[in-house]
């Protein structure tokens, strides 16, 4: 799995993960771009850092994964900020901290999920 530890970076991400990926400090902008898939779940293991899955990009089960228990992101007692205007399939379960979630979703894309986001605990912004 990838994680992510160096603050305040941004990454940009045009490749399939086929595993789980990890923000483990502050600070961190990904980027999950048109080409990017993000196939297991994105975790925020420490709050202030930023998600943003770009126009085409997907961030959720991996084939065979069911969409409807898979959980897409988990977030962290902090804030965590996710930008979607790509897909996100799975379940959203945002921790403690002022979380912000935002979704400009056009045609096929968006949140698909059985159940609306989870944002914890905190003054959470959807």
């Amino acid at each position: 799995m990838p994680v992510y530890s160096q603050p305040n970076q941004r990454i940009e991400n045009v490749v399939t993960l086929n595993e789980n990926a990890e923000l483990a400090a502050s600070g961190i902008t990904f980027v999950n771009t048109e080409a990017g898939r993000v196939l297991g779940t994105f975790i925020f293991s420490a709050g202030g850092s930023v998600l943003e899955n770009a126009i085409g990009g997907y961030i959720g089960a991996p084939v065979g994964g069911d969409p409807l228990t898979f959980i897409a992101i988990t977030g962290s007692d902090g804030a965590d900020s996710i930008r979607n205007a790509g897909t996100i399939q799975g379940l959203i379960q945002l921790g403690g901290g002022n979380d912000v979630l935002v979704s400009n979703s056009g045609a096929g894309s968006g949140i698909h999920s059985v159940h609306g986001p989870d944002m914890g605990a905190g003054d959470d912004l959807l």
